[in-house]
């Protein structure tokens, strides 16, 4: 039989939430997690995030990253655009954007530099083996 090859797949981001002071605001009153939504810009418009066979149906979750609680976003990976676009709405009044600049090879998919509305917040050249994972002060 001939050998199936596998697609890696790694274009993950972690985001952390603090106030000012440096407290966690995943889970507060302003920021709950069971209403977050992430949504994927597929042509000229927003499309809700949502795979029913997906463990995160919704594009997110919630867990511990060095010590820390963060939101793991399913980032948009559309191959016909250089650098893709994210959105991730934490509450009725505050959403974000998360551009991604992603290296595709015939046998992987892999996030290379991550713009948080705007502003370079990780790149894998200068950044070399850390790990996607973002502090975003609210």
């Amino acid at each position: 039989p001939e050998a199936s090859l596998m697609h890696n797949r790694d274009a993950g981001l972690v985001i952390v939430l603090k106030d000012s002071i440096g407290n966690n605001l995943i889970d507060s009153e302003d920021y709950d997690s069971n209403n977050f939504r992430v949504y994927w810009k597929k042509n000229s418009g927003l499309e809700l995030y949502y795979n029913y066979f997906n463990d995160n149906p919704y594009g997110y979750d919630v867990g511990t990253s060095n010590g820390m609680i963060g939101c793991g976003i399913a980032i948009n990976d559309d191959p016909t655009v250089l650098i893709s676009e994210t959105y991730i709405k934490w509450n009725e009044t505050d959403m974000d954007t998360i551009s991604t600049f992603i290296e595709r090879t015939q046998y992987s998919t892999s996030a290379k530099k991550f713009w948080y509305n705007g502003d370079l917040v990780w790149d894998e050249e200068t950044m070399p083996n850390t790990e996607k994972v973002i502090v975003v002060v609210k």
